[in-house]
């Protein structure tokens, strides 16, 4: 875990914690790689490849709580390792993706993780208003709302938006192709087969 320096959250992190805090969001749960990797410093690859497939297509999450930067990172298992050594983030929750020799099961595990990290982070006591992107998963949005308190749920991307707004001219492009790359990367997914 890379960590924050001096006890400070890192710069990106302050926006995102106060752009949600503006929008009255006590919570976000983020999908798309370019906002996971914002608030958490975890490089989020893009959803493609076997591991994609191999895990229902579930993306690595990312939870924040606004009032003091807390954060949890969920990552597929084959990436757990690597989100560690990158993230700020004190926890980071892993779900199945291959099983080479034991049967493993995503979903479950995705699920579990999921809803260890709202407990943990306190969204399932009280009536928390949690932001999310239009892109988590549906399967998200279920365990959001079967184990948080009757959570009032709103589209978080206009405060995160407005957080990477204040990015300096160099890492903004940056961000813009990483969205660009996820928007890419969602297109193919869900094109039939």
């Amino acid at each position: 875990m890379v960590g924050p320096p001096s006890g400070r959250l890192p710069d990106q992190l302050q926006r995102a914690t106060e752009s949600l805090r503006a929008a009255g969001l006590d919570f976000a749960l983020l999908a798309t790689p370019p906002n996971v990797t914002y608030v958490s410093g975890f490089e989020a690859p893009l959803p493609v490849g076997y591991v994609t497939e191999v895990t229902g297509w579930r993306p690595c999450l990312a939870l924040l709580r606004s009032a003091d930067g807390g954060g949890w990172l969920i990552a597929p298992d084959v990436l757990v390792d690597a989100a560690r050594e990158q993230t700020w983030f004190e926890r980071v929750l892993a779900f199945d993706s291959l099983g080479h020799f034991a049967p493993v099961d995503p979903e479950r595990s995705f699920s579990q993780a999921l809803e260890s990290a709202l407990r943990e982070a306190g969204a399932t006591t009280g009536a928390a208003t949690v932001g999310i992107e239009p892109t988590l998963p549906a399967e998200a949005r279920s365990i959001l709302q079967r184990t948080s308190n009757a959570p009032r749920i709103v589209d978080a991307t206009r405060a995160m938006d407005a957080a990477t707004e204040a990015l300096s001219d160099s890492t903004g492009p940056a961000i813009g192709m990483l969205r660009i790359e996820s928007q890419v990367s969602r297109t193919s997914r869900d094109r039939p087969r």
